[in-house]
């Protein structure tokens, strides 16, 4: 069981352990204290390696960005994270947006990027069509 920054239990599907194969993308969530934990996994920063050198989408929102600084993957890399947080984006190229992407690597700045952050995934898994479809279901124009 993980319990969230806001209190909130989620059950895992699949233990972090038992992930034997790739899934087409890692999304990595923010939130305090949720990512100084994924920073300090081992397991987790091993994962987001793999992810990225075997070329599979490597996400992040809020202050899980710094995660991919933690792990080696953002040198030289475009990104973004949470407002004044900058500082813990060690060797990337901070970009001041709500969604940057370089290569595989989607970084997006919070709670309010949400959205967008989601259908930038979307788009990358899917097509523009069912990101059309998406957008209007949500009402997003």
């Amino acid at each position: 069981m993980i319990t969230g920054s806001r209190g909130i239990k989620i059950q895992p599907d699949v233990p972090l352990d038992s992930i034997d194969e790739l899934f087409d993308i890692i999304i990595l969530p923010g939130g305090s204290p949720g990512y100084i934990n994924l920073g300090n996994d081992k397991r987790v920063l091993d994962l987001v390696n793999r992810y990225y050198s075997e070329g599979k989408i490597v996400a992040a929102i809020c202050a899980a960005p710094s995660v991919l600084a933690k792990a080696g993957i953002l040198e030289k890399k475009k990104a973004t994270i949470f407002d004044g947080m900058e500082d813990l984006l060690k060797n990337a190229k901070y970009v001041n947006q709500t969604v940057v992407e370089d290569q595989n690597i989607i970084t997006s700045q919070g709670p309010g990027t949400s959205i967008e952050f989601a259908l930038t995934i979307l788009l990358r898994l899917t097509n523009e069509k069912k990101v059309r479809e998406i957008k209007d279901q949500l009402l997003v124009r």
